[in-house]
Formats: C-alpha cells, sequence, structure tokens
C-alpha cells in the first residue's frame, strides 16, 4: 500500500469509528483482509491439488508383467516425441515404471514403437 492512500484510509476509519478500541479493531480487519488477496494473488495452485494423488493403472489391474508386444498400451505412456513419460505424470509406481522402461526399450528393438516420433 502506498502511504498516502493509508493515510487517506486511516482518516477515513477514525471519522466512522468513534472509539480507539473500535478504530484498532476495524483496521486490523481491513489489513488482515489485504494480506489474504495479496498471498491468493501470488500462490500459483490451490492447496486442494497437493493432496491429490495419482494411482497406478497396472497396480488396480493387478498386472504382473508388461508385456512388451502390447503396443497400444505401451503408448500412452510415451510422448509425442517419443519419450517414456515419468512417474509424476503417469502416477504408475516405481516396480511398473521400472517395468514399463524395459517394455518399452524391448518394443522399440523389436520395431512394434518408434523411437523418435515426426
Amino acid at each position: 500500500m502506498e502511504v498516502g492512500k493509508v493515510s487517506n484510509e486511516v482518516t477515513a476509519c477514525r471519522k466512522e469509528i468513534k472509539s480507539l478500541a473500535q478504530f484498532k479493531l476495524v483496521w486490523a480487519q481491513k489489513l488482515l483482509v489485504t494480506k489474504q488477496t495479496e498471498k491468493e494473488k501470488t500462490m500459483a495452485r490451490p492447496q486442494i491439488d497437493k493432496n491429490k494423488r495419482k494411482s497406478c493403472n497396472f497396480c488396480a489391474d493387478k498386472v504382473e508383467v508388461i508385456d512388451y508386444k502390447d503396443a497400444q498400451k505401451i503408448r500412452r505412456y510415451l510422448t509425442e516425441a517419443g519419450k517414456i513419460l515419468p512417474r509424476r505424470i503417469t502416477g504408475t509406481c516405481a516396480k511398473h515404471q521400472r517395468m514399463l522402461a524395459k517394455a518399452v526399450k524391448k518394443a522399440r528393438e523389436a520395431a512394434l514403437i518408434n523411437y523418435v516420433y515426426d
């Protein structure tokens, strides 16, 4: 806040409120509201998104082994450039992410999927 703007608000509050105790209470509430709005402007995401967990699709389907010959299923875990998507994006667990990486590499070697897409 600017100094001139604050002094104008203070005088306006003093005119409206007679006692000093009421003035302090109202002024503290105004400062709290301005601080909250400033925080909301600087926040990138709401707190709700942090608690949301992605579940592993392979664990949900109770998959023991990821078949490298199933090219359609493997393509879901690749970017348009042909890179393997990380766990934090796909939500796969560490065990299945390792198996997925091996399956992708085998499928590339067997020419079932491309190394690089255009």
